[in-house]
């Protein structure tokens, strides 16, 4: 008998961090937003409409943090369920697009989380949420794309 659990969330929300400063040779978990990302996300944070109850989540990754903060819907929760699949840097951009790619359309790449390990350590973050109106989870284009790469 499978055990079912109940959930008052209402919404959940993915949003990707703003854009960050990048800064050459420093690791990309460190990053801060870019001066002008501060201003859109204010507007995003304007244009979508939440409820009375947000619960803000966030990676531990400086740039989701500050996006999240930005949002203005109350406290941030930082969660390293919501980090970036865990995988080398590329210093050419165009290497990087290409090895996610590949890590997408669920090649195994040395040195990559497996994707699978990707999903569920996102899925297991948002499970802990469902106790919540509106949930809003700031944090990494690849981690979040895993989620539908990983559907079969």
């Amino acid at each position: 008998m499978s055990k079912q659990v109940r959930s008052s969330v209402s919404r959940v929300v993915l949003i990707r961090h703003a854009r960050p400063e990048v800064v050459v040779g420093v690791p990309p978990s460190t990053w801060r937003l870019a001066d002008q990302s501060y201003d859109d996300v204010r507007r995003l944070s304007i244009g979508v409409r939440f409820g009375s109850r947000v619960l803000l989540l966030a990676s531990t990754e400086r740039k989701a943090i500050e996006t999240a903060e930005t949002l203005g819907l109350g406290p941030v929760r930082s969660s390293g369920a919501f980090d970036e699949v865990r995988r080398p840097w590329h210093e050419d951009s165009a290497g990087q697009r290409g090895a996610t790619a590949s890590y997408l359309a669920r090649e195994a790449l040395a040195g990559w989380e497996p994707l699978d390990d990707a999903v569920s350590r996102f899925d297991s973050g948002l499970i802990g949420a469902v106790e919540y109106g509106d949930v809003v989870v700031v944090s990494h284009g690849t981690v979040m794309s895993a989620g539908s790469a990983g559907q079969t």
